[in-house]
């Protein structure tokens, strides 16, 4: 919180009306309901009002206490803005329609997923028109009506036609939706102001590429390694908000944000003589081996299992891409997850050597054995 100047600290209606009060002859009534009480009290009111008014432009004046439009104000100050709601996408032609050959679905019909009582249906429109072939099915790309995260949906989840269409039965998705993005949050812009208001300028330093690729939708971490194949040759590493391997979507557009085409010719935010290859992670699976697994008392072993897995897979999952697996770190988390008394010695991919990941890999949890 902003420190109040002294003279808006422990300010009161009573304590302001209180003091111009004292300043009046003594010789005068001044209790409740006189004249001079009367007449004081409004204007007491309405001072008190301009101190909380004074209050809230200097919480609004800082970056770090500002929010909403204000803070949107302040990005503008450091050249940033905030970053916009994605639309859901299907990865290519992901969604089936099925009925008689010959039946044309337009561009823009809406279809969508069911709903329930704590999710409204998710509503999505075709990116181009398509005729059902001969085996009457036909594949096409849809973009989520509605920008945001509630249009990612899993595989079979769009399965309603939303109007009735000629020749056309049915509909369902054979590839999940991608890369829908909610507005970005205020936290979020405000920790990306503060990054770019303290980083030392430069003419594409490692600090620019990473503020430069967190101005486009979708990313989170961002990775640099610069000479990555040689002189004037950078890799940019990017991670999604969740800190997951970003779509191919905003690969690309991060690709085309910082150096279309890859030709390091100044075309995008890269200086020229750059060339910029931007990549997501990797993710590495990596094999468990958990012996000698011990349930506490009113759990199951079942139980345990998957709390251990659980409890292992966070744990992968929390380790940065260049980062190191620690044996005796992941054993600890395991022994101490939910519902389990003891554990033999943890083996990571048959050993119990840590594990350091490459520059472009996350982990993630693959095959548990249990002896």
């Amino acid at each position: 919180m902003v420190e109040l100047p002294p003279f808006l600290e422990d300010q009161t209606e009573e304590a302001i009306r209180q003091r111009m009060l004292d300043r009046m002859p003594d010789d005068l009534d001044k209790s409740e309901g006189s004249l001079p009480w009367d007449t004081i009290a409004p204007v007491a009111i309405e001072l008190i009002l301009a101190a909380e008014w004074a209050k809230e432009v200097l919480r609004r004046g800082f970056v770090a206490t500002t929010f909403g439009q204000y803070l949107d104000l302040k990005a503008e100050e450091s050249g940033l803005t905030r970053r916009a709601a994605v639309a859901a996408k299907t990865a290519g032609d992901g969604v089936k329609f099925i009925g008689d050959p010959g039946a044309v679905v337009p561009s823009g019909y809406q279809v969508s997923t069911g709903s329930t009582e704590s999710s409204p249906a998710a509503l999505f429109r075709t990116l181009e028109e398509v005729v059902l072939d001969g085996n009457g099915e036909a594949l096409v790309a849809v973009e989520a009506v509605e920008a945001g995260k509630a249009g990612n949906v899993p595989i079979g989840a769009i399965k309603h036609l939303t109007e009735p269409l000629d020749g056309v039965a049915s509909v369902v998705n054979i590839a999940a939706t991608q890369g829908g993005l909610d507005e970005e949050d205020d936290e979020t812009l405000r920790q990306r102001i503060l990054e770019e208001d303290r980083k030392e300028e430069g003419d594409g330093n490692i600090a620019d590429y990473i503020a430069w690729a967190k101005e486009v939708p979708g990313v989170g971490n961002v990775l640099v390694e610069p000479l990555w194949q040689g002189e004037g040759t950078v890799r940019v590493i990017i991670l999604d908000p969740d800190g997951r391997p970003a779509p191919a979507g905003t690969v690309d557009a991060v690709q085309e944000h910082l150096d279309p085409d890859r030709r390091g010719i100044g075309e995008g935010r890269a200086p020229a003589s750059s060339r910029v290859t931007v990549d997501t992670a990797e993710t590495r699976l990596v094999n468990a081996t958990i012996p000698n697994l011990e349930a506490e008392p009113g759990y199951t072993l079942d139980q345990a299992k998957a709390s251990a897995e659980n409890a292992l897979n966070s744990y992968l999952l929390a380790v940065n891409p260049g980062g190191k697996i620690k044996v005796r770190e992941a054993e600890s988390v395991v022994i101490q997850a939910t519902g389990i008394s003891n554990v033999g010695d943890l083996l990571l991919d048959g050993g119990r050597v840590d594990i350091t990941l490459e520059v472009n890999e996350l982990a993630e949890l693959g095959s548990v054995t249990y002896s």
